[in-house]
């Protein structure tokens, strides 16, 4: 029971900071004069990866990075199946802009890549952690220059009005902002502790762990964020949040843990959920190629995850 509230209390930790992190980094961006696109491509883009980074992060300091590896590994799979499948049965996804062909393109791409290291069974190590973050920065740079080529902004709802500018107002959201990271670090460190006494409770793999529970933890905020914005008939911004933050977990998340201590890859269960990841992505190109996500598809999204993680319980 103690490791079980451990896991809760990270969860609840980690969802809290990421939330104040981003709204105290974002506000005090806008407030500097910065470009609202130039926010939305990079912080609230990192800010709904930050709980899958602080767990890689802390997992492969405290010797766990079954647990780094998994946890990005089912992220990325509940982001496409469950989290887009749920959007699109509470309404069907039916507008994809064709600036999201690249978003779709890269990932595919960099999921692709993830298959090399089982294949050829070996981990993933610094030198291939270094290139990931290298098409972070190629991903990030390519977005920037096209947004600024199109002359294109998010719209001011998206984003927080910024209001007084006061130094007592920005001192306000500095705090907010730090606090976030605070909740971050011990929210991480939480969820570490309590998932490996659970995998050790059950006899199951870090890595198990990682692709269930703390998989569908860490994507809470892109749940929430989607099925919101789904309610409220905007569908491509629950579409651009999965794309993106699928991109950022494989590229930031993966690299940045990669750097730290190797990542085991091996074909069981990391392969076998790299490729069912792999291909979730390729059958949700082919949807977007003909426009529409319906509620059918959505179930059968659904059903997708269902079917991966059980197969995830079983193996590990």
């Amino acid at each position: 029971m103690h490791d079980w509230l451990e896991v809760a209390l990270g969860l609840v930790l980690l969802l809290c900071g990421a939330e104040a992190l981003v709204r105290g980094a974002v506000w005090l961006t806008l407030a500097l004069g910065v470009s609202p696109m130039l926010v939305g491509v990079t912080l609230v883009a990192l800010g709904t990866s930050a709980p899958e980074l602080v767990v890689a992060w802390r997992a492969g300091l405290e010797g766990a990075p079954g647990l780094a590896a998994g946890s990005v590994l089912g992220s990325n799979i509940a982001n496409v199946a469950l989290i887009l499948g749920l959007a699109a049965m509470v309404r069907p996804i039916t507008h994809a802009p064709r600036s999201a062909r690249f978003e779709c393109r890269y990932l595919l791409g960099v999921s692709a890549l993830l298959l090399i290291p089982p294949a050829i069974d070996r981990p993933l190590g610094p030198a291939e952690g270094v290139v990931l973050l290298a098409l972070l920065l190629a991903f990030n740079a390519i977005l920037v220059l096209r947004e600024l080529r199109q002359r294109g902004q998010l719209a001011d709802e998206d984003l927080p009005e910024v209001g007084d500018r006061s130094l007592g107002r920005s001192l306000t959201w500095l705090a907010i902002a730090a606090a976030g990271g605070v909740g971050l670090h011990f929210g991480g460190g939480f969820l570490i502790d309590g998932a490996t006494g659970v995998a050790r409770t059950f006899g199951v793999s870090d890595a198990t762990i990682g692709l269930t529970v703390i998989a569908l933890g860490t994507s809470m905020p892109e749940l929430a964020t989607s099925v919101v914005a789904a309610r409220r008939g905007h569908s491509e911004i629950a579409l651009g949040n999965v794309l993106g933050s699928n991109v950022f977990n494989i590229c930031l998340v993966l690299g940045t843990a990669a750097v730290i201590a190797p990542l085991p890859m091996a074909w069981q269960p990391e392969g076998t959920m790299a490729a069912i990841g792999l291909g979730l992505t390729v059958a949700l190109v082919a949807m977007l190629q003909r426009g529409r996500i319906g509620r059918v598809a959505g179930a059968l999204l659904v059903s997708a995850y269902a079917g991966a993680m059980a197969l995830a319980v079983v193996s590990g």
